[in-house]
């Protein structure tokens, strides 16, 4: 792999002000409070309490998620050659968060017996509207910066507003956890202020439009083609795309496990939350190791203390909720990593691309991002809840606590098998695929290929 100087990059290392980091961020607020409860609640609330099954309930998530999977990369490309006064990303942001709302309120408040289509409509809504905020936001963090570090910082802002959103979004539903519906209630109303208090302060405060921003008038399919030959972004996105699938996989059967192994459904908030802790101290540490070491030895080691930190879950049991949270916090530090690593490494690509006199496709490489992400979580739907229901897990985690329920040896197996043991398989998978990436240090970049 060709490496070539920083040098050539780093011609504005203030290009943005520390307001408009801080501010670039801030739309993943809402997006990630919606998102939290749809993880951790939304499938077993369906499944369980509304009484249409883990199975069926997981293969509607599943199709919705396949709809997600084909709007991102077309919407990734159509943001890329989106031209108005108003920029490429903004239009498309302001859209996607009022579609977000809307979506959150039909999804969350449902009626008293909801049908399968009305799951489904309200499940791809949702994802669509995630998806038209989450795209063009990501694409402008790619290509407003030429700075190799301050790519770094607009990462970890939009980490940083994410993992906020995901502990004030997880904290509801714990405080009111005897009322789920009054819970989500309080999280919509959460999500629109949010939203209306956000929009204004982007749209007036964020640049338009990238400075270094090339139009790339290729057609969808030649722009992807072009995308899937590349070593760089094919790489980084298969590492990326393995430990998705095993943070999915832990994500969301968080409940389940909780309840049936621990029998403390009550902790699930406390656990995410400490979590969410643990990114935020995990930032600023992986930003200061790859200034110093790379992003690619900081992405390694964090895979590998996941590994380390990981492999306890496989043997908890009821009374080792402390330990849990514990394992959750070191666990959110490992993720801080993986939060801004894989972007922050693709930004890198977009600028050397975008010097060379081409394309960047920022866009593109977020929608192509964004679609394994979501096909990640695809997975565990299609085939954990479908072989846990088929082994009886049907209860709901109230009637657990209240008449202790335990699980017999191959609920219990499976289970553990696919909360912990799997993840644990994935990231060791995704530490020998980092060996084909390029390395990265504070004074190199990859060339274009």
């Amino acid at each position: 792999m060709d490496i070539i100087s920083n040098k050539r990059f780093v011609q504005r290392s203030q290009d943005l002000s520390r307001l408009q980091v801080i501010i670039y961020g801030m739309p993943m607020l809402p997006l990630a409070m919606g998102f939290s409860i749809l993880i951790m609640f939304m499938p077993s609330y369906y499944g369980l309490n509304m009484g249409l099954g883990l199975g069926v309930v997981g293969l509607v998530f599943a199709v919705g998620r396949i709809f997600d999977f084909i709007t991102d990369p077309i919407i990734g490309v159509a943001t890329d050659k989106t031209q108005s006064r108003f920029g490429a990303r903004k239009p498309w942001i302001t859209l996607g968060l009022c579609l977000f709302c809307l979506a959150t309120y039909l999804l969350f408040l449902p009626p008293e017996s909801p049908s399968l289509a009305y799951l489904f409509f309200a499940a791809c809504l949702y994802f669509l509207g995630f998806t038209i905020s989450d795209i063009p936001l990501a694409a402008m963090g790619l290509e407003i910066s030429d700075d190799l570090n301050e790519r770094t910082r607009l990462a970890a802002s939009k980490s940083v507003f994410f993992v906020s959103g995901g502990i004030a979004g997880a904290a509801i539903p714990a405080i009111w956890n005897d009322n789920l519906e009054q819970a989500f209630g309080y999280s919509v109303t959460a999500i629109v202020i949010a939203t209306l208090v956000i929009l204004p302060l982007f749209s007036y405060f964020m640049p338009s439009e990238a400075k270094s921003r090339i139009q790339d008038k290729s057609s969808i399919l030649e722009q992807y083609a072009r995308l899937l030959r590349d070593k760089n972004v094919r790489r980084i996105i298969a590492v990326f795309f393995t430990l998705m699938i095993g943070a999915s996989m832990s994500g969301s059967l968080s409940l389940l496990y909780v309840s049936y192994i621990l029998e403390r459904p009550d902790i699930i908030g406390i656990a995410w939350m400490a979590s969410g802790l643990g990114i935020f101290c995990g930032l600023p540490i992986w930003y200061r190791f790859s200034k110093k070491r790379g992003k690619l030895k900081a992405w390694r080691l964090a895979i590998l203390l996941g590994i380390g930190f990981g492999w306890p879950l496989l043997i908890l049991s009821e009374g080792d909720e402390a330990i849990l949270v514990v394992i959750s916090f070191c666990l959110g530090i490992c993720a801080a990593c993986q939060t801004i690593m894989p972007i922050s490494m693709l930004a890198d690509h977009v600028s050397a691309t975008q010097q060379s006199g081409k394309a960047g496709q920022a866009g593109g490489i977020t929608g192509l991002k964004n679609a394994m992400s979501k096909f990640s979580v695809i997975l565990p739907l299609m085939i954990a809840f479908p072989i846990l229901s088929a082994l009886g897990l049907e209860k709901t985690a109230p009637e657990i606590a209240a008449t202790e329920v335990s699980l017999d040896g191959p609920q219990r197996l499976a289970l553990i098998t696919f909360y912990a043991g799997v993840p644990l398989l994935l990231r060791a998978f995704a530490y020998m695929l980092t060996r084909r990436l390029w390395t990265t240090s504070e004074n190199k970049v990859p060339s274009a290929l």
